[in-house]
C-alpha cells in the first residue's frame, strides 16, 4: 500500500470519527419551561390596542396556562402568552440553532383553534423603541389537533407578516426570518376568534435544539483539515524527494570534490602570490595584470592613467627605535588608510618594504596629485609621528610601465629631498 493510500484512509477514518461525533457528542438544547424558572411570563391582550379582551395566567409546576376571554373592542381581539428571557441572557441569539419543539395545547370549545408561535427579534434598521409593534414577527402557526404533540418546526417554516414588512416599510432582504437578537416569545390565540370565546391555551415547553458548532462551520472546518492535511502531505512529499535528489547530487559532487578541491587549492596559491602577506595588499606579482591592462585600456582609448609612488617617511629610524613589530603595525595601519580612502576604481599595492604603489585609471595627474594630498593628510591624521611622501606621475601614451614608475618614483625622490611629507608631480 502506497504512502498516498494510507494517508487517504487515515482522513477518510479521521473524517468520519469526526462527523460520528459531531452528531452524537456537540448537540445543545435551550429548554423554556416553568420547570427552567428562568424565563418570565406575561399575560397580554388586545387592551393595549383599545380592547376588551380578559387574560389570567395560572402557572403551575409543569405549565404556563393563559385563561382568556375574547371581548369585543379591538379590531383583532387576542390573547397572549408572552415569555421574556432573564437580564443575564441578553437578547437571543437563536441563529445557532435549527429545530425548534413547541408543546402546547387549546383547551377550548371552538372548532378551529390555531396556535401562533412568535419570535420576536429587534434590529435598529427597523425597530424603534417607543413602538413595540415594530419589532419583527418571526410567526408560524399550526392547529394542534391535526400537528403531532409536540410540534416541530424549523426556522423555514417561519414567516415574517406582511402586514409587519408593510408597516415598517421594510426591504425585501430585512422581511426575511430574523432570530438573531429575540427579545420576547409570544404564544398567541388565532387571528380571528368570534367574540365570546373562553378557553385556555396550555404551554409545557418551548424547547430549540442546534449543534455548539453551526453544520455550516463544522463542514468548512472539516474541509479546512483536508485542505491542510494535504498541504502538510504535499510538503513531507516534497522535501523526501528534496533529501534524495539532494542526497543524488553529494553522490554526483564526490565524483568531482577531489577535483575542486584542487582547483581551489590552486586559486588560493594564485591568491596568495598575488597578494602582500602582512598588509592585505596587492603585491607587485599581483598589480602588474592591473597596470598592463589599464596601459593597454589607455593606448587604445587615448584615456589618462596616473600612478602614485608613497614611501613612509623616516620608516628605517621607526624599526630601529621602536622596533620592527612596531614597525609591522605602522606598514598595516597605513595600508589600511591607504586601501579604504581611494576610490573603487583604485587599485593599492605594497611595492616594497615601506613603498606603496597606487594605480589611478581614467585619472590625469592633476587630480592624482589631489588624491596624493588626500591620502597625506588622512596619514597624518592617523598618527601624528607618521607622515608618508608621495611622488605622482601620469601616462603619456607612449613608453612603457617600467618608465611611468620610474618617473613616479622620481617625484617621490624630489618630496623626500624637499623636506618629506609631500606630494611632488613627476
Amino acid at each position: 500500500m502506497s504512502g498516498i493510500t494510507r494517508f487517504a484512509l487515515f482522513l477518510l477514518l479521521l473524517t468520519g470519527i469526526a462527523i460520528l461525533g459531531y452528531h452524537t457528542m456537540m448537540d445543545k438544547v435551550l429548554v423554556i419551561s416553568p420547570a427552567s424558572g428562568r424565563f418570565h411570563a406575561v399575560a397580554i391582550n388586545d387592551t393595549l390596542d383599545g380592547g376588551h379582551t380578559v387574560s389570567k395566567l395560572v402557572m403551575t409546576d409543569s405549565s404556563w396556562v393563559l385563561q382568556y376571554e375574547i371581548r369585543q373592542g379591538a379590531p383583532y381581539p387576542y390573547s397572549t402568552l408572552s415569555l421574556f428571557p432573564p437580564a443575564e441572557m441578553g437578547l437571543l441569539d437563536l441563529s445557532h440553532y435549527d429545530s425548534i419543539e413547541v408543546k402546547a395545547r387549546f383547551n377550548s370549545a371552538q372548532p378551529a383553534c390555531r396556535i401562533r408561535v412568535q419570535f420576536r427579534n429587534i434590529n435598529p434598521a427597523y425597530t424603534r423603541p417607543d413602538i413595540p409593534q415594530t419589532m419583527k414577527y418571526n410567526e408560524v402557526q399550526y392547529d394542534p389537533r391535526i400537528t403531532e404533540y409536540p410540534a416541530k418546526f424549523v426556522w423555514g417554516d417561519f414567516r415574517v407578516p406582511t402586514w409587519w414588512s408593510s408597516m415598517v416599510n421594510a426591504p425585501y432582504v430585512l422581511a426575511r426570518t430574523e432570530v438573531s437578537y429575540v427579545t420576547q416569545i409570544d404564544i398567541t390565540t388565532p387571528e380571528v376568534l368570534p367574540v365570546g370565546s373562553q378557553g385556555s391555551l396550555e404551554v409545557v415547553a418551548i424547547n430549540l435544539y442546534g449543534k455548539q458548532i453551526s453544520p455550516t462551520l463544522f463542514y468548512q472546518g472539516v474541509l479546512g483539515v483536508w485542505v491542510i492535511m494535504a498541504l502538510l502531505f504535499l510538503i513531507v512529499r516534497t522535501v523526501s524527494y528534496s533529501r534524495s535528489l539532494h542526497a543524488k547530487e553529494i553522490r554526483e559532487h564526490e565524483l568531482l570534490s577531489v577535483n575542486e578541491a584542487l582547483s581551489l587549492r590552486s586559486r588560493e596559491m594564485e591568491t596568495m602570490a598575488k597578494k602582500d602577506s602582512l598588509t592585505g595588499l596587492l603585491n607587485r606579482h599581483g598589480l602588474r595584470d592591473h597596470l598592463v591592462n589599464a596601459m593597454d585600456m589607455a593606448r587604445m582609448g587615448k584615456n589618462t592613467l596616473s600612478v602614485i609612488m608613497v614611501d613612509i617617511d623616516h620608516f628605517k629610524q621607526i624599526n630601529d627605535t621602536q622596533g620592527h613589530a612596531r614597525g609591522d603595525e605602522i606598514l598595516r595601519e597605513v595600508a589600511q588608510t591607504l586601501q579604504n580612502s581611494t576610490r573603487a576604481n583604485d587599485s593599492v599595492a605594497r611595492w616594497g618594504g615601506e613603498e606603496f604603489l597606487i594605480l589611478c585609471p581614467l585619472t590625469q595627474l592633476q587630480v592624482a596629485a589631489m588624491v596624493a594630498e588626500k591620502l597625506r593628510k588622512y596619514v597624518e591624521e592617523l598618527n601624528s609621528q607618521v607622515t608618508c611622501s608621495f611622488g605622482v606621475a601620469e601616462y603619456r601614451g607612449d613608453g612603457s610601465a617600467s618608465d611611468l614608475i620610474q618617473r613616479a618614483d622620481q617625484a617621490l625622490y624630489r618630496a623626500k629631498e624637499s623636506g618629506r611629507n609631500q606630494v611632488q608631480r613627476a
